[in-house]
């Protein structure tokens, strides 16, 4: 799915379905784990939640200065 295809309708309604989903996801899917509730894992799963979006981020855009054309949509 392409977003540079779609209208601004369909990209704001896409937009609005993935937030509901992720804030019920957020709020509720806690409740399935008993990592919120373990005090021994909280601090790896802190440290999991901050360093492996950093560490998909960096390679993205290690992935993007590669490449050709990988800043055309700026």
């Amino acid at each position: 799915a392409n977003l540079s295809e779609d209208t601004d309708f369909t990209f704001l309604g896409k937009l609005f379905v993935i937030s509901i989903a992720a804030s019920y996801a957020v709020k509720y899917g806690e409740l399935l784990f008993d990592l919120p509730f373990d005090a021994d894992a909280a601090p790896v799963a802190a440290l999991a939640f901050i360093i492996i979006p950093s560490l998909l981020n960096c390679a993205k855009w290690s992935a993007r200065s590669k490449g050709s054309g990988a800043f055309d949509m700026f």
